[in-house]
């Protein structure tokens, strides 16, 4: 009993360092946003962001700290020095009812590339965190483990998207959810073992998809799903 005590001690330090422990920004503006708004040593200091007076550490923003913002108002919007935020995987909390909100980046944030959401994520709707002008320099979307549908408009007008990676727990990609307003994908990675159920018509989602190796065959029959499009992930290449 000691030594199972010992061990969660051991693995709860270790959590609350890696909690305390900077993150790593790969875009220089989207790190001057985030410190100044959440991160700092006081934290947030504007309660309709978030949790406020987290602490941290000067210059920088914990995944502590990051995981206490609920909302991020017009923060992001209309800058086109944003490039890239992968590290919005970190911002646990920014989310409602498990449902992603809207327009975060949209009008003029027209350099993003590059973006991968949060763990919490569920669901993935209308207009999702883009509306009327989505990034035109937008290229790869990383969808997060723990996502299960993808609905309505959700990615909307993306007609720079070529690359959309979906996650093992997703169950379905809904009618009209990535075929709206011009979504021109290239490649389509499904991690599932089990084909996602897919209520659009599979001659709209025509590109090359890559799934797991041994759930070819499932894919090939499934309904929603073009038979001469889907590849075994082994062939896949970046």
């Amino acid at each position: 009993m000691r030594n199972i005590r010992r061990r969660l001690m051991i693995t709860e330090a270790a959590h609350q360092k890696w909690l305390n422990t900077p993150i790593d920004f790969e875009d220089a503006e989207v790190k001057r946003i985030c410190v100044e708004n959440f991160g700092g040593e006081s934290g947030i200091t504007n309660k309709r962001y978030g949790t406020v007076g987290v602490a941290g550490m000067a210059g920088e923003l914990t995944r502590r700290q990051a995981a206490e913002v609920s909302y991020f108002g017009d923060l992001f919007r209309d800058n086109p020095a944003i490039v890239k935020f992968n590290e919005f995987r970190y911002f646990t909390g920014y989310f409602s009812g498990s449902i992603i909100k809207r327009q975060a980046f949209c009008k003029g944030s027209v350099n993003l590339t590059e973006i991968t959401t949060p763990p919490t994520t569920r669901v993935l709707s209308y207009y999702w965190l883009f509306q009327d002008a989505l990034p035109n320099a937008l290229t790869k979307v990383t969808l997060n483990e723990g996502l299960e549908s993808i609905q309505y408009i959700f990615l909307d007008k993306a007609t720079s998207l070529r690359k959309l990676v979906l996650p093992s727990s997703l169950r379905e990609i809904k009618s009209g959810s990535m075929t709206y307003y011009g979504l021109k994908l290239s490649v389509l990675v499904l991690k599932s073992a089990v084909p996602p159920v897919n209520t659009q018509p599979p001659n709209l989602i025509s590109v090359d998809m890559y799934v797991p190796d041994e759930s070819v065959g499932l894919y090939k029959a499934a309904d929603g799903y073009q038979a001469d499009k889907v590849h075994p992930m082994s062939e896949y290449q970046e």
